[in-house]
């Protein structure tokens, strides 16, 4: 029941720069877990590359090794049978604009609060190089109590 529940989580980007955590820092927001799903600049830049959705049902894909590759025949969603294309984010300039961004920006944001926060809240990084990340981010959550 997340309405009821009493604990603050932020996950998936969020400080993205020093600002966005000087202000939490600022009104006292001290979340109960950070948890930062790593993986390296090359591999985020191959998995963009490589993602393919469905323009009719949203289904999500990964080509050449990816984790959830289409198994009923290569390059079409499995749900509806539509061609599987690339998103407009996971264009090559701008996926390697997102990685520039995030090295300049969020990289250093998130390392000050591991830093900052690893005294008050559960703080773990995951390693995601070889997938398992959603449970490694549930087992995480589970032993705070969060689910």
């Amino acid at each position: 029941d997340i309405a009821g529940a009493q604990k603050n989580l932020f996950i998936d980007g969020f400080p993205r720069t020093d600002g966005q955590l000087d202000a939490m820092i600022e009104a006292n927001m001290v979340p109960d877990a950070v948890l930062l799903i790593d993986i390296t600049h090359e591999e985020a830049m191959t998995r963009s590359a490589n993602r393919r959705v469905c323009p009719n049902c949203g289904a999500t894909y990964t080509v050449e090794g990816g984790f959830k590759p289409p198994k009923k025949q290569a390059g079409m969603c499995d749900e509806c049978g539509v061609a599987l294309i690339i998103r407009d984010d996971d264009k090559p300039d701008v996926s390697a604009n997102r990685q520039r961004v995030y090295t300049e920006q969020t990289e250093p944001a998130i390392c000050r609060a591991m830093s900052v926060f690893a005294e008050k809240s559960y703080c773990r990084v995951i390693n995601n190089m070889e997938g398992g990340g959603f449970e490694q981010v549930e087992k995480s959550l589970k032993e705070i109590g969060i689910i």
